[in-house]
């Protein structure tokens, strides 16, 4: 199973005919105070599967590290290999994972390890950046 798209977006949808809708991609974040809350995001994921996966079951885990290696969260569940619609040709799989209310505790590079069955498949990098008050505003500090 290879992972062929993968990304991050404020929102992201898939139609009745399986059309994948992606709103507002990113791949940086900045805040003035930490931790900071990020009130909408989806991890967007495009798996292909083989031929000869198909019915198979495979582990699927998203591991959110931050910059030193620490665990932030994972997100894990069964993927089921169906055929394809064309027989003999690669299963394609759209999956969207809602995050509402990430929090990061500081700024940093953080990031969304993709694994199927424990093989490190690859990653979504996220910066979140401090950033630094405007003119006018005081620091409280």
């Amino acid at each position: 199973m290879d992972v062929t798209l993968a990304l991050l977006c404020d929102a992201a949808n898939t139609t009745a005919e399986g059309k994948l809708n992606i709103l507002g991609t990113f791949d940086r974040i900045a805040a003035r105070e930490f931790p900071v809350v990020h009130p909408a995001m989806s991890l967007v994921l495009r798996l292909s599967a083989s031929p000869a996966e198909v019915g198979k079951s495979r582990d699927l885990a998203i591991r959110i590290l931050d910059a030193d290696g620490g665990q932030l969260g994972e997100i894990a569940g069964q993927l089921d290999v169906g055929e394809s619609l064309t027989p003999g040709s690669t299963s394609q799989f759209q999956l969207i994972f809602n995050l509402p209310n990430m929090s990061f505790p500081s700024p940093g590079r953080y990031a969304f390890h993709i694994l199927v069955s424990d093989d490190d498949k690859g990653q979504v990098s996220l910066e979140v950046e401090s950033m630094p008050l405007g003119e006018g505003e005081a620091d409280d500090n």
